[in-house]
């Protein structure tokens, strides 16, 4: 079996172009998702504007633009699987809103985790690279997605979980 030998540059480019397909799958479900949450805050948080969704997905089109860039090998695992919970939870439309909400936070927490350690990689390859501007545009959406899962959690610990605990108090009380 011949093995193919990749430089540094073939590794960017498969990985910028299985993020960039990656972030315009998430734009697209995270208004899909948006529709279904019961949470006003988490609303927002799904909001292209609010997450920085378009704007990832600008600035890595611009990269690509920047650079010839080869067509990707496949989509990495990680986010087929994230892409199978997303599928999941927006077909079902039996669970309880809070319920839901919460599977929306799990599965979001799971995609900006994804999506930094993404990021923060291929900001390091563009440095090594000598790939100054792109290597700047990643670190915004590195730092968009850290915000992100910030807000995500301030929201779980805020909004969410005590919503769902006092109305599960509320049912105990019946």
């Amino acid at each position: 079996m011949k093995s193919t030998n990749y430089k540094l540059e073939d590794i960017f480019s498969i990985h910028l172009n299985e993020l960039f397909k990656a972030e315009k799958d998430y734009l697209l479900y995270f208004d899909k998702l948006s529709a279904s949450t019961t949470t006003e805050e988490l609303r927002s948080a799904l909001s292209a504007d609010r997450s920085g969704q378009a704007s990832h997905v600008s600035r890595l089109e611009k990269i690509v633009d920047s650079i010839e860039i080869t067509p990707a090998i496949g989509i990495d695992e990680l986010h087929t699987a994230v892409e199978k919970q997303l599928k999941k939870i927006v077909k079902d439309r039996k669970k309880p809103g809070l319920f839901k909400d919460i599977q929306i936070l799990k599965v979001l927490k799971d995609i900006y985790g994804i999506k930094i350690s993404s990021y923060s990689s291929l900001q390091v390859i563009a440095e090594n690279l000598d790939m100054e501007h792109p290597a700047l545009m990643l670190e915004q959406s590195l730092e968009d997605s850290r915000n992100n899962i910030a807000y995500l959690i301030q929201i779980e610990r805020n909004i969410i979980y005590p919503q769902f605990k006092s109305k599960s108090d509320n049912v105990q009380k019946k």
